[in-house]
């Protein structure tokens, strides 16, 4: 009986135990199941992080490029512009030293010419000068000569005169006699 009793006790307890094994098994696949379908998220949240990763990956590298390719023809632009500027600077500074170099050259030419002006003036008075001088000296010498010939002349005419008196008187002593 007691075995009757067990039995009877344990079958609705061995139908509870089959009925709770069932739902623990039930449990254990609906668990795994969960757990698959959560690894299947994961994996598929996992993929989307890095698809979106690598999207975003992809777009700053773009961006970065069409930045650079940017800032590029900016500098381009500016590098452009920078040139342009220091060629008009250059220009304009070699106007302004062309003109400087053309006054410069106007201002000595003037001063060539009158300082030529002053000289020619000067060797003029010079000439001038010497000339009067060595026509003075001339004058003297020609001077001093002509008066050693009137003073020679005169020498001679006295002696002339002299002679001509002895004669005179020669001849009036050769007359009286």
């Amino acid at each position: 009986m007691e075995n009757g009793l067990s039995s009877k006790r344990s079958s609705p307890r061995a139908g509870s135990n089959d009925d709770l094994r069932r739902r623990i098994a039930d449990l254990k696949k609906e668990l795994e199941s969960e757990r698959r379908q959560s690894k299947q998220a994961h994996r598929e949240k996992v993929a989307g992080i890095k698809a979106a990763r690598d999207e975003e990956k992809s777009r700053a590298a773009a961006e970065r490029e069409a930045l650079l390719l940017r800032l590029g023809a900016e500098r381009k632009e500016e590098l452009k512009a920078l040139k342009e500027e220091t060629e008009r600077r250059r220009e304009a500074e070699l106007l302004l030293l062309r003109r400087q170099q053309e006054e410069t050259v106007d201002r000595l030419r003037r001063r060539f010419e009158t300082e030529k002006a002053e000289l020619e003036a000067k060797m003029r008075g010079i000439v001038y000068e010497e000339a009067k001088r060595e026509i003075g000296e001339q004058f003297e010498a020609e001077r001093k000569k002509l008066r050693r010939e009137v003073f020679e002349l005169n020498q001679a005419k006295a002696e002339a005169e002299r002679r001509a008196a002895v004669a005179v008187d020669s001849d009036r002593e050769k007359a009286e006699k």
